[in-house]
């Protein structure tokens, strides 16, 4: 009888998605040293895919892998080795919405700030024009669904313009936001209607639930 000697090793790997978290892993391995394929495995498993999307070639989508198991899931939203800004740029507010079912926030933009945009609960539908008059593209939109269960973001470049619908009963829009010099509060971004004639978007529902800013 052949018997395969069993090796253990109990580590912590330090994850990026939050500051203070740790996952705990247990190693069995018939290597010796089960803790160097272990490290191997934490490098793996947070990997990311980033693509051009397919319509406005400036606007990115990034798509984490996942690691799951029996308590639930985790993911990485960003990390700065994602390079997703240009040469000067950081991130440097980050925010929340919480809508209810067919509330539509949008169209909203403005000259300087790029956002990283996912839904961290819920689903929602998301726009995003380009609004650059230059531009070969210009009022051309393209959609994205985004919810708590593909964990997908948008990257949405300055001159561009987004909007989003509520899908589900509740949803909770995240944007991380970057801009040169300071916050480009409400009165000084551009507000373009929903149902805007030059546009043309197609959104899921007719009668969407709108503030006074976006009507």
């Amino acid at each position: 009888m052949i018997v395969t000697k069993k090796y253990i090793a109990k580590f912590t790997i330090n994850l990026p998605i939050y500051r203070y978290s740790q996952l705990e892993l247990t190693l069995y391995g018939e290597s010796p040293n089960p803790l160097s394929q272990g490290l191997e495995f934490g490098r793996q498993m947070f990997k990311y895919q980033i693509k051009s999307s397919d319509i406005l070639p400036e606007v990115k989508i990034v798509t984490p892998d996942t690691f799951e198991d029996y308590r639930g899931e985790m993911w990485t939203y960003w990390e700065q080795s994602y390079d997703l800004l240009p040469n000067g740029y950081d991130f440097k507010i980050s925010k929340f919405t919480r809508s209810r079912k067919n509330v539509l926030r949008g169209l909203h933009g403005d000259n300087f700030t790029w956002k990283h945009i996912t839904c961290v609960s819920g689903e929602l539908y998301l726009v995003v024009v380009d609004y650059r008059p230059e531009s070969i593209n210009y009022l051309k939109w393209e959609s994205f669904l985004l919810n708590d269960r593909n964990h997908k973001s948008v990257l949405v470049p300055e001159n561009f313009l987004n909007g989003h619908l509520c899908l589900s009963d509740e949803c909770v829009f995240h944007y991380t936001q970057s801009y040169p010099k300071k916050y480009v509060d409400v009165e000084e971004q551009t507000t373009v209607r929903y149902d805007d004639e030059r546009i043309k978007i197609h959104w899921p529902i007719n009668t969407p639930i709108l503030s006074e800013r976006d009507l």
